[in-house]
């Protein structure tokens, strides 16, 4: 999600006056309003993926008592306290400015009302879109369902937003799949994080390890195994690249990734 050229078109629904053609400045916002729905690993992969491509990428961790995006990549991390009025505007101010330079939000559970509160107040969406800037919500499942109704809000208040559901298999199992709904849909095309190793979600927590680097550098015969585990992130990085490409065309960024299901049969569980 790195520096290009403005899309050639626009996606039906696509946010309201939006700026002419210029330098995009794209921004990721993991969230969910849920606890342990997987949001500070998705944000700590898709920062590890905006980097691979362009290094001055920014991430912002919302989490002030524990900073798990900040503690793996502290040089390229900046902790925002919501709680604060100061800190809010802090980081309005930053992600307002159309500079080119990616950005990745690991929004935490506690402040993710507060931050569409204070969205809507500032109209943040509507500022951005008019300075070329792209907002992303990757909104993650969560076994409790709220996500189907949070989509659905976000989307009745500003239409024009690209929402990407995110399942991670690891923490949630929606056998029924969710309810109707206007913004069920979405579930059609989620991103999907797979259940990962133990081993390799320690590596993932250790600071600055870049994954693509790992995944390319050859490991000694012990570490096949290792490599293969880690080969597990592969497609995870893939679909972040198809979410990349959607956008760059004007269309929104779940358009291309495989049509699927957040579901899983009773027999495989």
């Amino acid at each position: 999600m790195g520096e290009r050229e403005a899309p050639v078109q626009q996606a039906a629904g696509a946010g309201p006056d939006r700026a002419p053609p210029r330098r995009r400045t794209p921004v990721a916002l993991v969230c969910s309003p849920q606890t342990q729905a997987g949001t500070t690993l998705t944000a700590r992969l898709l920062l590890d993926y905006v980097l691979s491509g362009f290094e001055p990428a920014l991430g912002f961790d919302t989490n002030r008592h524990e900073p798990g995006l900040a503690a793996v990549f502290p040089r390229r991390t900046t902790v925002a306290d919501l709680a604060s009025t100061r800190g809010q505007m802090a980081l309005f101010d930053t992600l307002i400015v159309g500079d080119g330079v990616p950005k990745v939000i690991d929004l935490w559970h506690v402040s993710y009302r507060l931050f569409f509160q204070r969205a809507a107040d500032l109209g943040f969406f509507e500022e951005a879109w008019s300075r070329g800037i792209e907002p992303l919500i990757l909104l993650h499942t969560d076994r409790k369902k709220r996500f189907v109704d949070e989509a659905g809000a976000l989307l009745a208040r500003w239409p024009g937003l690209d929402v990407v559901l995110v399942h991670n298999r690891g923490l949630t199992d929606l056998r029924d799949g969710p309810r109707a709904h206007p913004a069920a849909h979405l579930a059609e095309r989620p991103l999907i994080v797979p259940k990962l190793d133990a081993v390799v979600l320690r590596i993932l927590e250790e600071p600055e390890i870049r994954v693509h680097r790992v995944m390319r550098a050859a490991q000694p015969d012990g570490n096949i195994d290792l490599q293969q585990k880690i080969g597990d992130l592969a497609p995870i990085f893939d679909q972040f690249r198809l979410v990349e490409l959607a956008r760059d065309v004007g269309l929104p960024g779940r358009s291309m990734l495989p049509r699927g299901t957040i579901t899983r049969r009773r027999s495989s569980a």
